[in-house]
């Protein structure tokens, strides 16, 4: 439970005022709890993610999770590594029956309370203001509304479900949990699919790292393929760029280099092929198909910024 975790007097004065404690407070305390030995196999987190921070930081989570799982899957070390799953439960009431329970939960509390000062027995319980005060509590769900909700909309890309109406009955509620997590586990490939195609990467990535690959290879060819490189950027510079500029309100442009042309022999290599379409990249140009014969090198070429005027 997150909010036994944030006990400071500082947070416990944010949380009775109905407020969202800090996002580097929270993920600090997530962390340390979470990588305890005891949660190795798995754990129930109630009350996180709750901000578009910790939503992010539950993406990059899960990512880590799955790279490492990939990277250790055929070694000795697999075990610590097992396939990562999450699975997500968002319970709604409306204001109302918020605030009513907020104020139920305090005056049970009060009561529990004033029982322990009479007999001497039992452990006194927090009161917060928002169990208490109808204010508190109705400021409490306003900011849940406004950050939390919107933030937990965006979870649903990567880790589908669906907001149950809790409501209910504990009885009703309950099997409407059990339902959704059978939906979810239902979207979830089985073990055997999973390992049968787990070593294909993800678009998701390929894409995230692309930039710097692209960037280590810009600089390999300068450091190693110099002469290449220098010549391949005169040609874009006399080939390339002015039919690009007769294009630029397009968005598309066709380079062909006819074996006639003495830059041909240039063109026509993979490894300057592969240089054309790397520099074009980090122009914003994207080489949508390459056509290398006997005859010419075509470069069907897309614009990523359209001219306007």
């Amino acid at each position: 439970v997150m909010s036994s975790l944030l006990k400071s007097p500082s947070m416990q004065k944010i949380k009775a005022e109905g407020g969202l404690i800090g996002d580097n407070e929270v993920l600090k305390a997530f962390l340390d709890e979470i990588l305890r030995p005891e949660y190795s196999n798995g754990a129930i987190v109630d009350g996180f993610p709750r901000t578009a921070i910790q939503v992010e930081f539950l993406r990059m989570l899960a990512d880590e999770m799955t790279s490492l799982q990939l990277k250790y899957s055929n070694t000795p070390h697999a075990y610590k590594f097992k396939r990562p799953a999450f699975r997500m439960i968002v319970l709604y009431v409306n204001e109302t029956e918020s605030v009513r329970r907020q104020l139920a939960r305090g005056k049970r509390t009060v009561e529990h309370n004033d029982k322990v000062k009479q007999t001497g027995q039992g452990k006194l319980l927090e009161v917060r203001e928002t169990d208490v005060s109808v204010h508190a509590a109705r400021k409490r769900y306003q900011v849940f509304s406004e950050q939390a909700l919107d933030a937990l909309q965006s979870l649903r890309k990567e880790f589908p479900y669906h907001v149950i109406d809790a409501s209910g009955s504990i009885e009703e509620v309950e099997q409407e949990i059990i339902r959704e997590l059978a939906y979810q586990s239902s979207m979830e490939l089985s073990t055997a699919t999973y390992e049968a195609i787990k070593n294909i990467p993800t678009c998701k990535m390929i894409v995230g790292n692309a930039r710097q690959q692209l960037v280590m290879r810009l600089d390999d060819y300068e450091s190693h393929h110099h002469n290449l490189f220098g010549n391949v950027i005169d040609i874009i510079q006399e080939k390339f760029v002015p039919v690009f500029k007769r294009h630029a309100l397009s968005g598309a442009a066709k380079v062909v280099i006819p074996k006639s042309d003495s830059s041909y022999p240039i063109v026509s290599k993979d490894l300057a092929v592969s240089m054309i379409i790397d520099i074009l990249a980090d122009r914003e140009f994207n080489v949508f198909g390459v056509e290398n014969d006997l005859d010419r090198v075509k470069f069907d070429i897309r614009f990523r910024t359209r001219g306007l005027h």
